[in-house]
């Protein structure tokens, strides 16, 4: 039985000159895989050099300031990745680069503004000071007329370069708030108490309404109280015809807290509404000219309120001008 097993065995594995032939074509065949297989290797490999080569000269030439290109897809998971990162750090770089000079072009705009502004006051002082000095004038009333005049441009003055000073810090990383627990009704109370005197001089009231009663917010009260004099100064100097302005508070939800400052006088065009915080922008420019600032209040008001995590932004509603202040109340 045993030498049957081992005689059936070896004749299974005997090498044929049938088997030989199929193992053979068997082994050309796979032969016939493997080439193939290499050539498309090499095929591929070479594909890859060829767009890497072109992938480096599109970067060599957008490198040389050619920022406009972009590298077109080349179809290969290795390099299309490359490729759309490398679009994209290019698309980054181009928005900062403009960012960068719409900055330096406002900063210029502002430099101009500013220096202009300053130039009309210093222009009066110097002439009432030489009327002074070479003493023509008739009579000490009108030496006591001369130098008022000078001391009120000099006050003038004064608030534009602090305005600046002012706006040149709020821009600064380095310029912080320091929230305080503040009682919203005594804060506003102080703010209109500051502007009573004005308000009654051009027969406008000022009214305050806080809901509910009694709220108490966080915030730096110092820098906001800055933005909410802005906005009360503005409403008063620009709000031509207002007879009343409303300082208005209310809680949105236990977070949430929308301040406002309303006047029912001339209201601004829909196309001013976003403009009037930018950099010296003064909507109107020939009515308000003879008002005297730099127009940087606003913008002033903004970055303060942005450094708090809140949005200001100005709308009109039932026929009144509205200064509206969104932020957390902790």
């Amino acid at each position: 039985m045993y030498g049957e097993e081992e005689m059936t065995a070896y004749e299974y594995f005997k090498w044929t000159p049938a088997k030989l032939e199929l193992a053979k074509q068997s082994f050309a065949v796979v032969m016939i895989f493997l080439g193939i297989g290499l050539t498309y290797w090499q095929m591929k490999r070479k594909i890859s050099t060829i767009h890497l080569n072109h992938l480096l000269e599109y970067l060599t030439y957008i490198a040389r300031g050619n920022y406009q290109l972009r590298i077109p897809d080349m179809q290969i998971d290795e390099l299309s990745e490359i490729v759309r990162s490398v679009n994209s750090l290019v698309d980054s770089t181009v928005h900062a680069m403009e960012e960068e000079r719409r900055i330096e072009k406002t900063k210029d705009e502002l430099i101009a503004n500013v220096g202009h502004d300053l130039r009309t006051p210093l222009t009066s002082i110097i002439g009432y000071l030489g009327l002074i000095e070479n003493k023509r004038y008739h009579s000490e009333e009108q030496l006591l007329e001369y130098t008022h005049i000078a001391y009120k441009k000099a006050m003038s003055m004064q608030v534009m370069v602090n305005d600046l000073f002012d706006y040149a810090a709020s821009r600064l990383v380095s310029y912080e708030v320091t929230p305080e627990e503040v009682h919203l009704d005594f804060f506003f109370e102080q703010l209109a108490a500051e502007f009573e005197l004005e308000a009654a001089e051009k027969n406008i009231e000022i009214e305050i309404n806080v809901m509910p009663k009694n709220l108490i917010v966080h915030f730096d009260p110092e820098k906001m109280a800055r933005v909410f004099n802005n906005l009360l100064s503005n409403a008063l100097k620009y709000g031509h015809g207002a007879t009343k302005i409303k300082m208005n508070a209310n809680l949105i939800d236990d977070d949430q807290i929308i301040m406002d400052v309303v006047n029912n006088g001339e209201l601004l065009k829909l196309e001013e509404l976003e403009k009037v915080f930018q950099r010296s922008y003064r909507a109107d420019t020939s009515r308000n000219s003879a008002i005297p600032g730099t127009g940087l209040g606003l913008g002033i008001a903004r970055n303060i309120v942005e450094l708090h995590n809140g949005i200001i932004y100005a709308m009109i509603e039932n026929n009144e001008m509205i200064f509206r202040i969104e932020m957390s109340r902790l």
